[in-house]
């Protein structure tokens, strides 16, 4: 799957009443660089690490919503998380 899809995959309306308002709520008042940081740090150490091969045995590309509900993830998992959670929460306030 391209990157572009797969970082804009959209989470379930349940996912997204949840975690994006309670995150929005979490950076109200905050400016954007602070915003972002805390998303960073957010998608950085809220899940534990682990490669796709130890994970799974293969490289799989998990999406946003996948990752917020897996136990482990890897860097591609978490940067699309972090795209995702950047554009939802801090650009289209």
């Amino acid at each position: 799957m391209d990157f572009e899809i797969y970082f804009n995959i959209p989470l379930s309306k349940e996912t997204y009443q949840s975690i994006i308002l309670a995150l929005k709520e979490n950076l109200k008042g905050k400016k954007q660089k602070e915003g972002v940081d805390y998303l960073m740090w957010f998608t950085r150490y809220a899940f534990l690490y682990k490669n796709d091969e130890e994970n799974f045995g293969t490289e799989k590309r998990l999406s946003p919503e996948q990752t917020l509900l897996n136990k482990y993830s890897d860097c591609d998992d978490r940067a699309a998380l972090f795209f995702y959670l950047v554009k939802e929460i801090t650009i289209c306030q």
